[in-house]
Parts: C-alpha cells; sequence; structure tokens
C-alpha cells in the first residue's frame, strides 16, 4: 500500500507537504504552491494512494462507513445509482453499508444502525418521501450527534442538503418534443402519482403542465389508457400527445395501443420517463427521458465528504435529464 512517505520520497518533498496536500481539510495556513499540490496529487493518484480514513475517524470516535438508503426497487435506476455511489467512494477510501425498503421500520433500522455505529455520514432518500415522517426526528437525533447527512432526490426536503433529479426540468423536456409537432394539438398526461405516494412523478407533471401552458396551450391530467385509447381512434393521425410520467405507463399504453391496432408513432405521440432498459425494445422503441443516475451516485459521495469535512458546496442542487429519442415521438 503506497504511503504519504513513498509519495514524498517520489517527489523529493518531505512528509509534512504531502500530507497538507491530500489532507481534504487542511489548515488554512498551511499554504501550498497551486501546481505543487497539482503534483502531488496526480503523483498520488498514479501511485494509487487511499488515505487511511479508518484510522482517522477512529480518533473521532466514528467510524469510516457511509450508510446508504436507497428505495427496494429492481431496476436499472437504482442499480446506477449504487454503481456511482460505490466507484466514487471506493475512490476516496470509504467504505459503504447499504439498506433498502420501502416501510417506516426498514428506515428505523437503517436509522438505528448509523446511530449506534457513529457513521461518518449517510445518503438517504426522504422519510416523507414513503410517507413515515416519524422516523424525522431520528434524522435530526442523527444529525445532532455529530452525524453528516445527505438527502436524495426530494428537493422539497429544505433543511438539509440534497441532491436531486430536476424532475420539472424532465417533464418541460417531454412537453418540448410532443409540441415540435404542429399537428400535435391534444396534449394529455398519463399519470401514475394520484395512486403512488412520490412526489417526484407530481413535480413531472407540473414541469409538463407549465411548459405547455406557457406556449399557450392546455393539457388534459390523469387520462386513463382507455380514455387516451378511444381519443386517438377518433382523432387524425399526430393530433393527440401523450406523455406518461414513468416508463411503465408508457409500456401499458404501447401494449393497448397496438392491441388495439393503434401504432405510436404514427397515430398518436408518446414520451415515457426513465428509460429503463426495455424501452429501447417496445414496438415501437419508446422515446422517453433519461436520467443520470450513476453521475449522482458519484456526486453525492463527492458532496457527503465536502460535508463530513466542512468544506463549501451547494445546500441544494438538480441534475438535470436528458431526452432519449427514439420512434414514438
Amino acid at each position: 500500500m503506497t504511503s504519504l512517505k513513498d509519495i514524498a520520497q517520489e517527489l523529493g518533498l518531505s512528509v509534512s507537504v504531502v500530507s497538507r496536500a491530500l489532507n481534504p481539510n487542511p489548515d488554512a495556513n498551511a499554504r501550498i504552491a497551486p501546481h505543487t499540490l497539482r503534483l502531488i496529487s496526480e503523483t498520488a493518484a498514479r501511485m494509487g494512494y487511499r488515505r487511511n480514513h479508518a484510522a482517522e475517524f477512529m480518533r473521532r470516535k466514528r467510524s469510516a462507513a457511509i450508510g446508504v438508503f436507497v428505495p427496494e426497487f429492481s431496476n436499472r435506476l437504482i442499480a446506477d445509482l449504487i454503481l456511482g455511489l460505490h466507484e466514487e467512494a471506493n475512490r476516496a477510501g470509504f467504505s459503504l453499508q447499504l439498506h433498502s425498503g420501502l416501510d417506516a421500520a426498514s428506515y428505523r433500522s437503517f436509522l438505528a444502525d448509523h446511530n449506534s455505529l457513529a457513521s461518518t455520514g449517510i445518503i438517504s432518500y426522504s422519510p416523507r418521501q414513503y410517507h413515515f415522517p416519524e422516523q424525522e426526528e431520528m434524522l435530526r437525533e442523527y444529525c445532532a450527534s455529530g452525524g453528516k447527512v445527505l438527502m436524495l432526490n426530494n428537493p422539497d426536503e429544505t433543511n438539509l442538503p440534497t441532491l436531486s433529479m430536476d424532475e420539472a426540468f424532465g417533464g418541460a423536456l417531454a412537453a418540448e418534443v410532443l409540441m415540435e409537432h404542429p399537428e400535435c394539438t391534444d396534449l394529455m398526461i398519463f399519470s401514475t402519482h394520484e395512486t403512488i405516494p412520490y412526489s417526484v412523478l407530481s413535480k413531472r407533471s407540473e414541469g409538463f403542465l407549465n411548459r405547455v401552458e406557457k406556449s399557450g396551450k392546455t393539457a388534459k391530467q390523469s387520462v386513463s389508457a382507455e380514455e387516451i385509447i378511444e381519443i386517438v381512434k377518433h382523432s387524425p393521425p399526430g393530433q393527440c400527445g401523450i406523455f406518461a410520467d414513468t416508463d411503465y405507463q408508457a409500456w401499458e399504453l404501447i401494449r393497448q395501443a397496438r392491441r388495439a391496432g393503434i401504432v405510436p408513432g404514427r397515430e398518436f405521440y408518446l414520451v415515457g420517463y426513465d428509460n429503463l432498459e426495455f424501452s429501447a425494445f417496445t414496438d415501437p422503441p419508446l422515446t422517453t427521458i433519461h436520467q443520470e443516475f450513476r453521475e449522482e451516485g458519484r456526486r453525492a459521495i463527492r458532496i457527503l465528504l465536502k460535508i463530513i469535512y466542512n468544506m463549501e458546496f451547494e445546500h441544494s442542487t438538480l441534475i438535470r435529464p436528458t431526452l432519449v429519442r427514439r420512434a414514438t415521438a
């Protein structure tokens, strides 16, 4: 394992200078020339140096582990998020302790574990998002005991640092691609957020509606698949444009449309959301909104480390999704 002494010998510098350069929270009075700092950082990376965070946080009576709580969904988004978290944590020399669930008991267990472990910090989906706000008191207790917290994908969480996908921007992207077609005048939302308690879905619909209204048009909300099929049947080709707020909803609409002899992308336009793994293989392939969850995982670790080391960071950060254009719009 590469040590500070090895890097110092490689560069002909003192161990103290190398140590200050690689300290994420250095003494403000310990100044190092920018070119020296860059040289030390590049050499440390080339030689595979990793800080001994276990010893560092043991002195603080904490563990060099980052707790992560994610919803128990088996899809590409959560997998990508975990991969990004792991990549960046591994690069920085921290370990991850993963927890998942969709109920109050699982979240209570997660917080209790990390209170008892005195972990370095936690990255967590919000308990508000899953309707168990009674766990917020435990979250406050964790913070009061010195724990550091970054919340994921809930821009309504105002009292704690957050990193979220810009769902409203994604909804606006969906509206824009549908309105690119001049014949597409009847806009509708095929939504799930009234039955699934995730605020992110309502943010998508809000972004879509706001963009439509900005253009001087209107859109129908929460239209059922059956109603959409009937409307399309009695409309000229391309007049109807549908925003499905998840790819699952879009897949169901494609299934019902094909059963009725209607081809999305020809008789009507359709945009999904999430770019899940099968969206490229529907018939026809689904135009959808892509969220870069792997990058979110990397960025989450970097932000949490800034919080841990009392460095400057943005209290609330949004990551903008992108459009994946395929055959349905």
